[in-house]
């Protein structure tokens, strides 16, 4: 893997015309490897990860752009996006209703973008702010959202004058609300040193539930939000159903999106430093006018990633499952192309 810290050894310092320490650098850097990701499933850019469902929804972290596949008890889950939903097919039950889906499929249906991982249960929480750095203590961090009483979260300032959200300023243990959050629809944080944790606290239970972790650069977060629909797997004793457990662990292939390289410890993705540096070359191309050089540097760059590609993940070692007992023959398994 590698490292911004690595890069700034590397030539690409010398193709970006700027100091490697500068802000520059990292700006010239940050916006070859955003575009990069962006132009295809590269190699280091496409990962499995372990999840947690909890209530039938699942919340991706940070550095996860696209969910591309979904295994539940070793059965694929297929992936839908948002327009799902407005299908135009209604049950054959319902009054007026022309064929369609039945709503026993599997599938998980993305509903949108979420700044927490867990929802706030019930009505009587107060949302508490937990930094893990002293030196973060004063700093703020903004919630919008709605109260228990349905309306939006607002502050009264000195002069008379309401602005919308409410700001939680870090203390040491913690720091909370003074009034009930019923959900949270948006948050703005500054810049920290360590991460932060936001729990919803019950003073009836006196139990802390957890919200969300953000990392320290992170300032306006923002998380892909999924529902899942899965029925449980039939058994000789067990017909399928479509009801969720409250918890489930299922296993995604995830393609990362870019994460802005900030500290020398930051991850670049994708790792290819000829690529970046090509990609560098392309965007001051841009900057010039020369559209033409522009679109050769692009190419040289995207080459470069598919010759990476090639070389970790063989074109023969594509999985392909025959099954001579299936009316289906031959296919092609998971694959990442």
């Amino acid at each position: 893997m590698l490292t911004f810290g690595e890069l700034k050894l590397s030539d690409a310092v010398d193709v970006a015309g700027v100091c490697a320490s500068s802000q520059q650098f990292a700006s010239r850097v940050n916006a070859a490897c955003r575009r990069l990701v962006r132009r295809g499933d590269w190699s280091g850019t496409i990962v499995p990860l372990h999840l947690c469902c909890r209530a039938g929804c699942i919340v991706m972290p940070r550095y996860v752009g696209q969910v591309r596949k979904l295994n539940l008890c070793n059965h694929p889950i297929p992936i839908k996006n948002v327009w799902y939903d407005f299908l135009e097919y209604r049950n054959r039950s319902c009054p007026g209703g022309w064929g369609g889906w039945l709503g026993s499929e599997a599938r998980m249906v993305q509903q949108g973008q979420v700044a927490a991982y867990s929802d706030i249960f019930g009505d009587g929480r107060f949302v508490r702010a937990y930094c893990t750095a002293r030196a973060d203590v004063g700093k703020t961090i903004q919630i919008f959202g709605e109260d228990n009483n349905g309306q939006p979260l607002r502050t009264a300032n000195s002069d008379g004058t309401w602005t919308d959200g409410i700001t939680i300023t870090f203390a040491a243990p913690f720091s909370s609300t003074n009034i009930y959050v019923r959900r949270i629809d948006r948050v703005i944080k500054a810049v920290t040193q360590g991460d932060v944790r936001l729990y919803a606290y019950n003073p009836v239970t006196d139990v802390l539930e957890d919200l969300a972790l953000y990392s320290p650069t992170e300032v306006d977060p923002s998380y892909m939000r999924y529902q899942l629909h899965a029925q449980t797997w039939p058994t000789t004793t067990n017909p399928p159903t479509t009801t969720c457990c409250p918890t489930m662990s299922v296993v995604a292939l995830v393609k990362l999106k870019h994460i802005p390289v900030v500290v020398d410890s930051d991850l670049v993705i994708p790792d290819s430093i000829e690529a970046i540096k090509f990609m560098i070359q392309c965007a001051r191309a841009e900057e010039g006018g020369d559209r033409a050089t522009a679109r050769g540097f692009e190419s040289d760059a995207l080459r470069e990633l598919n010759l990476q590609l090639q070389d970790d993940q063989p074109i023969d070692q594509i999985p392909v499952e025959i099954d001579p007992f299936s009316r289906s023959g031959a296919g092609y398994g998971v694959g990442m192309f």
